[in-house]
């Protein structure tokens, strides 16, 4: 499942960070994309809110606050804080395999289903 998307603050700036899980490989992409909006002590409150994305590079946070992309919806994430992290595998499943973006595991009464 993907992580929602939140408020970070890189270099006094607030960015978008979003999650996407890699289709191939057991890999979450980790993008940000920025707002225009610098961060200081009066608006430190929105670090980690989590926002919910509307049409064309608007997103709503949590308490009904509208944040725009720099572009809309063509601004392309910034490449520093983007990143790779490694999606773990499961513990409590025996035979499991990354297929389509998520963990299964192997059951004989259901045959490949999705580890939760």
């Amino acid at each position: 499942m993907n992580a929602p998307d939140k408020l970070v603050s890189h270099d006094r700036w607030f960015y978008v960070e979003c999650h996407w899980p890699d289709y191939n490989e057991p890999v979450d992409q980790i993008v940000c994309y920025p707002t225009g909006i610098e961060s200081n002590h009066y608006n430190e409150y929105l670090i980690g809110q989590t926002v919910t994305s509307h049409r064309d590079g608007l997103y709503v946070t949590d308490d009904g606050l509208q944040l725009r992309l720099i572009h809309g919806g063509a601004t392309t994430p910034d490449e520093r804080y983007t990143r790779r992290e490694p999606i773990p595998v499961p513990a409590r499943a025996k035979q499991t395999r990354y297929y389509m973006g998520r963990w299964e595991k192997y059951t004989k009464a259901h045959g490949w289903e999705t580890c939760y």
